[in-house]
């Protein structure tokens, strides 16, 4: 997402002003992703699971740095299928379905790899001895 530490190591100004104007104002301007004034917290740790103050999600990105790969800040009301336009500014989904989505997508985890095979195993023998019963039952007719 943006860089975190300089190449001594050290942190970067930008990045810890980045937090607060880009993304917490951001998170907290969506009432529909706050409960009880916190949102979810997406750093290392956290992992988007657990909801905090503004404070402590601010601590915990300078601390923790936010989960890789997280660009488009669905858990805290962005689009999905967010595109820049001229300005530069992002398009929000406002749907009511969104806060649902983003918490199946959170449930569900990652997308598995397409193209993945399962290979058919033969039942074990006890499922075998059970299967070839149901094939006598169904074989016959009333």
């Amino acid at each position: 997402m943006w860089r975190r530490l300089n190449n001594k190591g050290y942190l970067l100004d930008e990045f810890v002003e980045r937090i607060d104007q880009e993304f917490l104002n951001f998170a907290f301007t969506n009432p529909k992703f706050i409960s009880h004034g916190q949102i979810k917290c997406p750093c290392t740790k956290c992992d988007n699971r657990k909801f905090l103050s503004r404070k402590d999600v601010h601590l915990h990105i300078v601390r923790n740095g936010f989960i890789r790969g997280y660009e488009i800040w669905y858990a805290h009301g962005e689009s999905l299928n967010r595109r820049n336009d001229a300005s530069g500014s992002l398009s929000v989904s406002n749907e009511e379905g969104s806060r649902y989505r983003a918490m199946v997508m959170d449930a569900l985890g990652p997308e598995p790899i397409p193209n993945q095979t399962c290979e058919e195993q033969p039942p074990n023998p006890e499922a075998q001895k059970f299967f070839d019963l149901l094939k006598v039952l169904w074989n016959e007719e009333p």
